[in-house]
């Protein structure tokens, strides 16, 4: 998998959802940000598949590095 489509009345998210999903490089959220920030909470319990990620809301795109270890870094899309 190398994008996944998420609606924006997904309710919850599992820990480790994306598990062993190395090549997940995009994330489509049809909600927003603030609407994403709440439903996954702490990211290290769900992204344990990639150094860094996409994540594509309504109200724009954020780019995420992840050290592997405790620290999710946000960095702006150009």
């Amino acid at each position: 998998i190398q994008r996944i489509y998420l609606p924006s009345t997904l309710e919850s998210m599992a820990d480790r959802a994306f598990t062993s999903c190395y090549e997940l490089h995009d994330i489509h959220y049809n909600g927003t940000k603030a609407q994403w920030l709440a439903l996954v909470g702490d990211y290290q319990n769900w992204m344990c598949f990639a150094k860094e990620f996409t994540l594509h809301c309504t109200d724009g795109d954020f780019r995420y590095v992840y050290d592997g270890y405790q620290s999710v870094t946000e960095y702006p899309v150009s």
